[in-house]
C-alpha cells in the first residue's frame, strides 16, 4: 500500500485545525441571520431551511466572500501587505449591517490571538487596521503552505457546518436530518471554490436585500439565542 508523503500529511492536519468547528474563534455563537429567518417564518420547514442556507453560500459566500479570499490570499503571497489590507477592507464594507461586520472583526481577532498565542505567530507588524476573518483566515492558509483551493473548502465548509448546527440548536430537527442536508449543500462548495478563483473585480458583489432585512430585524430581536 502506498503511503501519502509526510508533508501532504502535515498540511492535512493543519487544514482539519483550521476548519475544525473546535477552533476557538466563537464561531457558534452566528447564525448570520438564519435565527431571524426563522423567527419571522421566512423559513419554517426542513426544505425551506435549506433553500435559504444553499442560497446564502451559493449567491452571498459564492459571489462575496470566496472571491474576496481568493484576493486577500494571493496578496499574503506575495507578500503585499497594502494590497490584502485593501481588500480587507473593501470587504469590511461589504458586510451589510452592524451584526455581520461585528462578526468578522470578533472571529477575525480571536484568530489572530489564536496565532499569537498558541503558534507564537502573528499577522506581520506592518498589518495596519481590523482584521475580517476572512482575512485572518486567507493569512493563515498561506502562513501555514497549504494547498489554496482545499484552504478555502475548508472555510466554506466550516462555514455550512455552523449554519446547519444553527439551525439544529432551535429544535427544530434532529441531528440525522443536519447530517443529511449538509451531506447535500456540501455538493456546492466545489464548484464555488473553482468559479470564486476566476471572478474578475467586475463580477464582485454582495447585494442580498432578504439577508440584509433579516439581519436588521435580529439586532431588535427578543429572545435572541445568537449574535447575528
Amino acid at each position: 500500500m502506498q503511503r501519502a508523503p509526510t508533508g501532504d500529511l502535515a498540511s492535512l492536519a493543519r487544514l482539519l485545525q483550521l476548519a475544525s468547528p473546535s477552533l476557538p474563534v466563537g464561531g457558534y455563537g452566528y447564525s448570520q441571520g438564519l435565527e431571524s429567518a426563522l423567527h419571522q417564518g421566512l423559513a419554517r420547514t426542513p426544505d425551506e431551511v435549506e433553500r435559504w442556507i444553499a442560497d446564502h453560500l451559493v449567491l452571498v459566500l459564492g459571489r462575496c466572500d470566496a472571491p474576496y479570499w481568493w484576493r486577500l490570499a494571493r496578496a499574503f503571497a506575495a507578500g503585499d501587505l497594502a494590497e490584502a489590507a485593501r481588500w480587507n477592507e473593501e470587504y469590511l464594507a461589504c458586510r451589510d449591517g452592524a451584526e455581520p461586520r461585528n462578526e468578522t472583526r470578533q472571529m477575525g481577532f480571536s484568530l489572530v490571538r489564536m496565532l499569537e498565542e498558541v503558534e507564537g505567530e502573528a499577522l506581520p507588524g506592518a498589518w495596519k487596521g481590523e482584521v475580517s476573518y476572512l482575512a485572518a483566515s486567507a493569512h493563515l492558509a498561506v502562513r501555514w503552505s497549504l494547498p489554496l483551493p482545499d484552504a478555502l473548502l475548508g472555510h466554506l465548509w466550516s462555514w455550512l457546518d455552523a449554519q446547519v448546527l444553527a439551525w439544529l440548536k432551535t429544535g427544530a430537527a434532529g441531528q440525522m436530518a443536519g447530517r443529511r442536508m449538509l451531506s447535500r449543500l456540501a455538493d456546492a462548495l466545489p464548484g464555488i471554490v473553482e468559479s470564486s478563483e476566476a471572478a474578475s473585480d467586475d463580477e464582485l458583489q454582495s447585494f442580498s436585500p432578504g439577508l440584509a432585512l433579516a439581519g436588521y430585524a435580529h439586532e431588535i430581536q427578543d429572545g435572541r439565542m445568537f449574535r447575528s
